[in-house]
């Protein structure tokens, strides 16, 4: 079905909207939970990923840009009309997802970009950042950093700063 619905957005013409996003992603299956994320795969919660992976010495496709070609170009599409000068290799899509603290070391040292899709409360994204206010702990060290609510789409460099 997701292949489906993605192939009739590709037909017609741009843009991509967040509504489309949210749609397709009703239809795609739930990526298995991974390290860094605090919940369990039966919460209710919701991931999927399209793209390349690096974890320690692997690197490759992810296995959903396999098995949804048109829902990987959909979403690509989708995040070049958003974020016109983004330079990207994955895309992943979050639904009540809390992460771990992390950063994105492993990765390629580009900017990461957060757009929301819905309509949401009580959510958002913690970027260390030295002038924020909201302070976390980091290896037993307290961090400070601002939580972005989403509003706009947020431009950060995931490679080098902590966030979750």
């Amino acid at each position: 079905m997701a292949e489906l619905c993605s192939q009739e957005l590709l037909a017609r013409p741009p843009p991509i909207s967040c509504h489309d996003v949210q749609q397709l992603f009703d239809l795609l299956p739930a990526d298995r939970a991974r390290s860094h994320s605090r919940l369990r795969e039966d919460d209710g919660s919701k991931a999927f990923s399209v793209g390349c992976f690096s974890q320690g010495p692997l690197h490759g496709l992810l296995q959903n840009t396999r098995n949804f070609p048109l829902t990987t170009a959909v979403l690509a599409q989708f995040v070049k009309e958003q974020c016109p000068d983004a330079v990207f290799s994955t895309i992943s899509l979050y639904l009540n997802r809390m992460t771990a603290m992390h950063r994105d070391s492993a990765n390629a040292a580009l900017p990461n970009f957060v757009v929301a899709v819905s309509s949401f409360q009580g959510g958002g994204v913690w970027v260390q950042d030295s002038q924020g206010t909201e302070v976390k702990e980091v290896a037993g060290s307290p961090v400070n950093g601002t939580v972005h609510d989403l509003s706009r789409p947020l431009k950060f460099d995931a490679h080098a700063l902590y966030h979750c």
